[in-house]
């Protein structure tokens, strides 16, 4: 894989990871979660780490891809799927033992589905962008 590829589909991840992150979180199920999560107090959020956490999540799903050799769209969204859904549940069910942040196992449950979505709309943006099912490294 090339540095194009590796840099383009690092930052184009952070910037879906970002915006569906924030959209979702933020906006649309943001009732939801404040009512099944204890308080966080989201205004004083550092955007620069914010945005340094959504490069690592965009260049580890370049990697991941790559090392991978996924050749499809459909097995790109199949891999940040999984790879959301393994990855957050770990962190959540670890929160959760621990009730540092989710007040019931129906919260756990609906923020892992949600991350998987989420990586797996990442890791299609990453491969169209990079064109991963192509030979021209």
């Amino acid at each position: 894989m090339n540095t194009k590829k590796i840099i383009t589909g690092g930052i184009v991840g952070a910037g879906v990871s970002f915006l569906l992150g924030n959209l979702l979180y933020l906006f649309v199920f943001k009732t939801y979660f404040d009512e099944n999560s204890f308080p966080v107090d989201t205004s004083s959020i550092n955007w620069l780490y914010s945005i340094l956490s959504n490069l690592c999540w965009g260049f580890m799903f370049v990697y991941i891809l790559d090392k991978l050799k996924v050749s499809t769209l459909s097995n790109a969204a199949l891999t940040g799927l999984v790879i959301g859904l393994l990855l957050q549940g770990g962190v959540d069910l670890n929160f959760y033992s621990m009730g540092m942040l989710y007040k019931n196992l129906t919260v756990v449950i609906a923020d892992v589905l949600l991350i998987g979505i989420i990586d797996a709309a990442i890791c299609s943006v990453i491969f169209y962008v990079g064109s991963f099912g192509k030979n021209n490294s």
